[in-house]
């Protein structure tokens, strides 16, 4: 009788390339962490008020979830410098350039919640 394949219960530190427009790319996290996660929903809260009532930052709601999985990406300034990724960087994108990180990072999360979904039911997923 086969043996069961042990379940990992510590996220692996596993970059994923995503492919953009015009030849650029994002390098993302494969998975967050718990802390990551954690840590991404805490910067979505503005305050607490005393009646335990959250109050949202507006700024931060999704943009935070989609930062957490950003580690580096290909952008270049207007002197064809190479920009590192940081929130102030991303906070000065244009919107179509931020549209376009959202949508693939989404689409990212969605495969990646889809591949751990079929792991545990032991199913797979074909696409047409």
């Amino acid at each position: 009788m086969a043996k069961k394949a042990k379940t990992l219960r510590f996220v692996q530190p596993d970059v994923v390339r995503l492919d953009l427009s015009d030849g650029d790319w994002l390098d993302v996290r494969r998975e967050l962490s718990t802390g990551e996660v954690r840590r991404a929903m805490a910067k979505t809260i503005k305050s607490l008020r005393p009646n335990g009532e959250i109050e949202p930052d507006l700024e931060m709601l999704g943009r935070a979830e989609i930062a957490s999985y950003i580690v580096d990406w290909s952008f270049v300034d207007a002197a064809d410098k190479r920009v590192q990724f940081t929130d102030a960087a991303l906070d000065n994108l244009t919107q179509d350039a931020y549209s376009e990180i959202e949508t693939a990072v989404r689409a990212h999360i969605a495969r990646g919640e889809d591949e751990r979904k079929n792991a545990r039911t032991g199913s797979s997923s074909t696409s047409v």
